[in-house]
């Protein structure tokens, strides 16, 4: 029979193997917690899955870390999340020949009998010059474009490159500058040539039908050359306006252009260059391509339309930079609610 010390003996045993595991539990139930904390903490620095990061919402623009594109990359991407690679190439494509074919049909009609007696002015018309910037420009960002989508210069393997330094030089001019550097004299230039592509047809357009239209009009019979002179001056004084247009609003994802004092001082030289140009195809054919270029009634003429130019096309590039600051906003929008 047990005596009362064995009993108070097993009851202080039991005590402290209870006490003990308690303190375990308790200790087990802290480290645990610590190991929840540590994996949750890790969870916040460690990187979502893809997953988990497909179910999350889109964040709002703003809030999006904003990456840098040089403009050879803007104009080869559409702000718009429907209109694809794909998609914006087969536009510059078209819109590539479509423009070269106006061209080739308005030489030709200058080649005309009727007409042949202008044609030595055709180099030095506005509207052409500007229409020979769109056909530029347009060529030029299909090219990109195409690289762009394809990456066949960087996809071949090395065996089947251009090999030597013709092909490796005509390799280089065909394919998308790689420079991000915003300060290059490249991009610099080629902004200067999109603010031209997209500027001057909209001034061709306004002084055409302001101007010349009012004046040069002469209700004719309905003609060959009469129909193809409609055609022509109609996508070189219409046409080329909604194709500049349509290409800020829709096809480029091109900034408004910084530094804003710099772009507008070049349209004013360009201005300028085209006066120079005028002038000096009145030593070459004898006779000023207009009327208002003449200064034998007046000499006031070459300056009154150096200044209607000039404030002409500043005007229109403030106004496109505006279509170009709707634009960013509207894409904007669309991007942060779809």
């Amino acid at each position: 029979m047990p005596s009362l010390f064995h009993k108070h003996f097993h009851l202080a045993e039991s005590r402290s193997f209870y006490v003990v595991h308690h303190n375990g539990f308790l200790d087990s139930l802290l480290n645990s917690e610590e190991h929840s904390l540590k994996h949750c903490k890790l969870d916040k620095l460690l990187p979502r899955s893809d997953t988990m990061a497909e179910r999350e919402p889109l964040l709002p623009r703003q809030n999006r870390p904003v990456h840098q594109h040089s403009i050879f990359q803007l104009v080869c991407h559409s702000p718009w999340y429907y209109v694809g690679q794909r998609s914006l190439l087969l536009a510059r494509s078209f819109l590539a020949l479509y423009l070269s074919a106006v061209l080739g049909l308005a030489i030709y009609y200058e080649c005309t009998p009727g007409h042949r007696r202008h044609a030595k002015f055709f180099p030095f018309y506005g509207s052409t010059i500007s229409f020979a910037i769109q056909v530029i420009y347009y060529w030029i960002t299909a090219i990109w474009t195409f690289d762009h989508l394809v990456g066949a210069h960087s996809q071949l393997p090395p065996r089947e490159q251009a090999k030597g330094r013709v092909l490796a030089h005509i390799q280089n001019v065909f394919s998308i500058p790689k420079s991000t550097n915003v300060n290059s004299k490249r991009r610099l230039a080629f902004s200067l040539f999109y603010s031209a592509a997209t500027t001057f047809p909209l001034v061709v357009t306004t002084t055409y039908w302001l101007y010349l239209f009012p004046a040069d009009f002469q209700p004719d019979p309905p003609t060959w050359p009469r129909l193809l002179q409609c055609f022509v001056m109609g996508n070189l004084c219409i046409i080329n306006s909604i194709i500049a247009v349509v290409e800020v609003m829709l096809l480029s994802s091109v900034q408004m252009q910084k530094p804003l004092g710099t772009h507008v001082r070049s349209i004013i030289i360009l201005c300028i260059l085209y006066i120079v140009w005028v002038v000096l195809g009145r030593f070459l054919t004898g006779e000023y391509v207009s009327r208002y270029f003449d200064p034998t009634p007046d000499w006031r003429v070459i300056p009154s339309t150096f200044t209607y130019i000039s404030s002409l096309a500043v005007n229109i590039f403030l106004f496109q930079s505006g279509l170009h600051a709707l634009r960013e906003q509207l894409s904007s929008k669309v991007e942060r609610y779809r």
